[in-house]
């Protein structure tokens, strides 16, 4: 899951498709994947998923708040699907 959708709008400037385009991008595909993926490889015991966040997740820069917040969303959904 290596998603990465970026609008580069602050959250003033961003439209609601902006900010609903970048989540659903980022954090909802990689959700859903993993998801239709989990089934099988909870029967197998066996089986690896990696999610690809960014250091943006931890310190936003300027104008990416809906980025940073979806790649920081990947990060503890990642954590909880471990």
């Amino acid at each position: 899951n290596n998603a990465g959708l970026s609008r580069g709008r602050t959250v003033a400037e961003g439209t609601y498709s902006d900010n609903s385009i970048t989540l659903k991008t980022n954090l909802l595909a990689p959700f859903l994947l993993s998801k239709e993926f989990l089934p099988a490889m909870i029967r197998r015991n066996h089986g690896h998923i990696f999610n690809v966040a960014s250091v943006s997740a931890y310190i936003p820069p300027p104008g990416l708040a809906d980025y940073a917040a979806s790649k920081a969303g990947l990060i503890a959904f990642h954590e909880d699907i471990s």
